[in-house]
């Protein structure tokens, strides 16, 4: 055992912490990334549910030269997303994404001080007494936003729009069938009590329908609401399959 090996294990044992050389598999998506996949160029980033910017602050961190478009359809959460922005690499666009082009009617608390709970599912009765408010929104698909900003490709596409994620997938199957996405992150559910996130096995079969298959599951979070020791959601991150098959894992 080297002094560096005896000096690492002292510090653990002491300290009750593990030391690493790098983040372990599965932790950060954009590390792990970056690491497994060494000649990655990160260009161009889509946001689909930016919120106040917490991914586009990330991301630049791990990737400055990223381009990132922030899309978030609440109009109070959207000017804090701009007031949150600084960089001239990231756009902020006020509308969601869906299958389709149109509008539709998005749910929000009274209180929208926690700004990722809002929603487009329709609330039950108790949320209903708890008091929220509907704001009309502008919809665009995937593709139609592609186009009309000119981004040929995608290299990381995030989603999060708390159970809408398989719809704003339908809006991008040119996108997806072209393989002109090389990451897809989105939120999922992964229990049957919960009501709340798009389910991981419909969003799993739906990608793999386009040969994107998944890379990693991020960001694990357990049944909070009942408080029990079951898997709530997550963050699955895949890959696209012709991306995948240009690398080897050492």
């Amino acid at each position: 055992m080297t002094w560096k090996t005896k000096l690492k294990k002292g510090l653990e044992n002491a300290s009750g912490l593990k030391i690493y050389r790098r983040l372990p598999f599965g932790l950060d998506q954009l590390h792990d990334i970056k690491y497994i996949l060494t000649e990655f160029r990160m260009e161009t980033v889509i946001d689909v549910g930016a919120n106040i910017g917490q991914t586009a602050s990330r991301v630049t961190k791990v990737f400055p030269n990223a381009k990132i478009f922030c899309i978030e359809p609440v109009a109070d959460t959207f000017e804090k997303l701009k007031n949150n922005i600084s960089s001239s690499n990231i756009s902020c666009h006020h509308l969601a994404m869906g299958a389709q082009n149109g509008s539709v009617e998005m749910v929000i608390p009274l209180d929208n001080s926690n700004n990722t709970m809002n929603s487009f599912k329709t609330p039950n009765v108790k949320d209903q007494k708890e008091g929220f408010k509907k704001e009309t929104i502008a919809v665009m698909t995937l593709d139609t936003f592609c186009k009309e900003h000119n981004i040929p490709v995608i290299n990381y596409l995030k989603i999060d729009t708390e159970g809408f994620d398989l719809e704003v997938l339908k809006g991008a199957t040119t996108m997806l069938t072209e393989k002109k996405i090389g990451f897809v992150q989105v939120e999922v559910g992964m229990n049957p009590g919960n009501l709340y996130h798009a389910v991981f096995i419909d969003l799993k079969n739906y990608l793999e329908s386009f040969d994107y298959y998944l890379f990693g599951i991020y960001e694990q979070v357990q049944e909070w609401i009942i408080k029990k020791p079951i898997l709530r959601c997550c963050n699955a991150l895949f890959i696209s399959k012709s991306l995948a098959y240009n690398y080897t894992i050492a």
